[in-house]
């Protein structure tokens, strides 16, 4: 019995050398396992933030394009003006007869050109005045400053505007009889326009008189 001890012992340390390198080779295979289980959820983690990403992009940009096509100049082109009547009343002008587009355009001061330089300066003024559909209810007003354009299809782009007073931040107005706003420095764009055009003023009877040709 005491010659069995001591091979049971031998046997047992022979088992225990035999299986380890198994074992090792068991818990390698588990960590590398962990570690592509890891690495497989930081790519999705960095797949979900890239797409968050992208949609936090694309939501303004739709949401531009949408709120573009919605204001009052999406429905008429006009970059195609061919021609562009600016009819302005001196503010300080006054009437017996209350003014309508009639009577401001042989009762204003009338510049026509068919210029494509004068009408692209005109077409930017009026890109940056924020024009913007007026959603409350609209007053009458007295129309004090109108700008007539002729788009290339034929089609007509009519802007009235109220007289601008003091410490207003915008100004009522039409376009093609639908009611807008405008910002309140526009009448004074425009002025700066046509002296900046050489447009010399004179009273109009119509808009077709006393017209500066190209």
């Amino acid at each position: 019995m005491q010659l069995d001890q001591p091979q049971h012992h031998a046997a047992q340390t022979t088992m225990a050398h035999t299986h380890h390198p198994r074992l090792a080779l068991c818990h390698s295979m588990t960590a590398s396992h962990d570690q592509s289980r890891a690495t497989l959820r930081r790519d999705r983690l960095k797949r979900g933030l890239i797409a968050s990403a992208m949609v936090l992009l694309i939501i303004p940009t739709a949401y531009a394009k949408e709120k573009k096509l919605t204001t009052p100049l999406s429905s008429l082109d006009i970059k195609t003006t061919q021609a562009a009547t600016v009819v302005i009343v001196s503010p300080d002008q006054s009437f017996r007869v209350r003014l309508n587009e009639e009577t401001l355009k042989t009762s204003g001061k009338s510049y026509t050109t068919q210029d494509p330089a004068r009408i692209a300066s005109l077409v930017k003024l009026l890109e940056h005045a924020h024009v913007k559909s007026n959603t409350e209810v609209a007053h009458p007003f007295e129309p004090r400053t109108g700008i007539f354009l002729t788009l290339a299809d034929g089609s007509h782009a009519d802007f009235l505007f109220e007289k601008a007073f003091a410490n207003q931040t915008h100004l009522n107005g039409t376009l093609n009889g639908k009611a807008i706003t405008v910002t309140s420095t526009l009448p004074h764009t425009l002025d700066s326009w046509t002296t900046e055009q050489g447009a010399a003023f004179e009273p109009a009877r119509s808009t077709t008189e006393n017209t500066v040709q190209k």
